[in-house]
Order: structure tokens, then C-alpha cells, then sequence
């Protein structure tokens, strides 16, 4: 496993993250909320490692991470509007949304649905521009177990499954806020720190669609 610093600006060594990442491998690294392993997407022998490094069953989908909105068209099926989705990304909200059969088992719920997050951090959002693909994010705990906060313990518990460790020392933080963008009206499935106004997002949705049929100039 190599170990490096994440630092407070980007450098090469950001570069040097994102380019084992492109290359197949499988890092630790902290999000906007906490750290996760990460992997590319569409990289099946790095997905399969991280499952098996977390002791994770097909059942339990993994999270996406994208870089912009418009990425989530690779992903996504049906599409929840433009409007609602700014009203919450960026920022460490997760969405569901109907998911492509193609991008595999390990990323769709039993509906068919993935989970989808833009993050904010601006280095984060940078190491995913690097990346440019889509890439999976997890917490990195074994199944049952609480997240791992700590890289000294991450590294003595993952170290051998993991490909490199960008320590950001220690870490504490809430989960991501879910909302169901598969239904409607949309549905908060998990509160966060991110404040959802479900009442909003469904206005914007009506708008949306009036705009569509040709009802708003």
C-alpha cells in the first residue's frame, strides 16, 4: 500500500491519486463526508475487490460519485430534472434515481435504483475531473462495523486490499443526506447536515414539467 498526504491544495500528487485510480486500483481517501474506498465504476475486478474487502453482499449496492450533473446521464435512465436536481448538489446529498441494467449488479437497489452524489470539495471535485469517469465510493468499515475515521487504523485494517492511502488525518462527519428522485413526490430516506426542503424539490418538479408540456413561457 503507498501512503501519501492530502493536502490542503492540489499538486501532482493529486495527479498521482487519480492516475492510480484511472488505472484500476483501489484507494482510501476522504470524501465530503467521510473516508471511503474508491474505485473506478466500469473496472469489475476493482469493484469486486472492494466488495470483498468490505465482506459486502451484491444486495447492497454501491454509492456513486460524479463530477458534474451532467455525468449522471451515463448512469441514469430516466433523469429527475435539472432544477431539482441544484437544488441539491453540489454538496453531501445522495440521490436515487432509475439506474441502466448495463452498469451491473453491484450498483443497482432492488428497484432497479442507484445512488448517485456531486460532492462540493473542490479537491475532491478536481481528483474526479482527473479520473473522468464515474467512480464508486464506500465507507470503509467491514460490514456491521462502524466506519473507520482514523488512517492509522485504516491502514492497519485495509492496508493489504487497498492500493494507496491519501491521508487527510483524522476524520469525523455526518452521513450523506439520501432522497429518493425515483418517486414522486421525492422521498428523504435519510436525513443528513444537509438540510432537504421536500415541498421545494416538488415545486420545482411541477415547474419543470409545465415547462415541458408548454404551460410556463
Amino acid at each position: 500500500m503507498r501512503r501519501v498526504t492530502w493536502e490542503s491544495a492540489s499538486g501532482p500528487w493529486l495527479l498521482d491519486v487519480a492516475q492510480v485510480i484511472r488505472e484500476g486500483g483501489v484507494a482510501v481517501l476522504p470524501t465530503d463526508t467521510l473516508y471511503g474506498f474508491t474505485a473506478r465504476f466500469d473496472d469489475a475486478a476493482a469493484v469486486e475487490r472492494v466488495a470483498a474487502a468490505k465482506g459486502r453482499e451484491a444486495q447492497s449496492p454501491f454509492l456513486l460519485l460524479v463530477s458534474e450533473t451532467a455525468s449522471l446521464g451515463l448512469l441514469a435512465r430516466e433523469l429527475p430534472p435539472a432544477e431539482v436536481l441544484d437544488r441539491l448538489w453540489p454538496g453531501p446529498v445522495t440521490v436515487l434515481c432509475a439506474g441502466r441494467a448495463e452498469i451491473g449488479r453491484r450498483f443497482l437497489g432492488e428497484r432497479g435504483t442507484i445512488a448517485v452524489r456531486r460532492p462540493g470539495t473542490p479537491l475532491l471535485v478536481q481528483l474526479l475531473q482527473a479520473i473522468a469517469v464515474p467512480v464508486l465510493s464506500t465507507s470503509v468499515n467491514r460490514v456491521g462495523q462502524a466506519p473507520l475515521t482514523d488512517p492509522a487504523r485504516i491502514a492497519a485494517e485495509f492496508g493489504p486490499a487497498i492500493d494507496l492511502l491519501a491521508d487527510g488525518g483524522p476524520r469525523s462527519g455526518a452521513p450523506s443526506a439520501i432522497v429518493d428522485l425515483s418517486r414522486r413526490p421525492p422521498v428523504l430516506v435519510r436525513a443528513g447536515a444537509h438540510p432537504i426542503d421536500l415541498v421545494e424539490l416538488e415545486r420545482r418538479w411541477q415547474r419543470a414539467d409545465q415547462a415541458l408540456e408548454g404551460g410556463v413561457p
